[in-house]
């Protein structure tokens, strides 16, 4: 089994310039439910790891605290549970640190019984930095700076707020045609299926080629932030 620090090629473009889209994330992780056996059930076969872990640590209650004020735990590091993820991921495919942290959080929510079983736990929480992007204000004119440089920093700080409020839905997951058609298309190839076979997958659908199967897939893990196998 590979790990997941080896020094495969992959397939990925720079991050979308606002961030993540979320919507594309969790459609993802509720597509990968229909392979087998689904990650999410490899997953849950870790709580024993993950509950003798918080138990060592005496930290049950301030993790569900913490959790529950949208604290991540990223920061809260075991060597056997790290391990056991690691393995995971590498039986998955999955490379991008942001399933990690929602395989923790998973976890978690699995271990209070605050998630229902097949559910996972992509708390927003995990990445509110990337979602809730902020413009800079706009600083007031001083120095010397001269009053047409600063009519100049006005308009160009009002074109940037313009253009942020317009990828708002992008980010969201709004105005996505096809999201579950892409997300179940790209959960096979991260579990690697060949777009051949992906396309004969689609039965009725004999117009649906390997070109347009893996120009969705690269597009739909372009913005989840996944990054594909070779």
């Amino acid at each position: 089994m590979k790990s997941v620090s080896d020094g495969r090629k992959r397939v990925r473009r720079q991050a979308a310039p606002y961030g993540i889209d979320l919507a594309a994330r969790v459609a993802f992780l509720h597509a990968t439910n229909d392979l087998r056996p689904s990650p999410l059930v490899r997953l849950l076969r870790l709580k024993g790891i993950y509950r003798k872990w918080a138990a060592s640590k005496s930290l049950i209650g301030p993790i569900a605290a913490a959790f529950q004020h949208g604290i991540d735990m990223r920061g809260l590091e075991s060597g056997e549970l790290e391990r056991a993820i690691d393995k995971w991921m590498g039986g998955c495919n999955y490379v991008d640190q942001w399933l990690r942290d929602v395989a923790r959080a998973t976890l978690h929510a699995h271990d209070l019984g605050r998630a229902q079983p097949g559910e996972w736990w992509p708390n927003e929480t995990l990445w509110w930095n990337e979602l809730h992007r902020k413009v800079p204000p706009l600083a007031p004119q001083g120095g010397r700076e001269q009053l047409f440089e600063y009519a100049a920093r006005e308009k160009e700080h009002g074109r940037a707020v313009r253009a942020f409020l317009k990828l708002v839905p992008l980010v969201t997951g709004a105005r996505k045609l096809n999201m579950k058609r892409d997300a179940y298309w790209t959960a096979l190839r991260v579990d690697g299926i060949s777009y051949k076979a992906i396309a004969k997958t689609e039965k009725g659908e004999a117009s649906v080629g390997e070109d347009t199967i893996q120009k969705a897939v690269a597009a739909f893990a372009h913005r989840a932030g996944l990054t594909l196998p070779a």
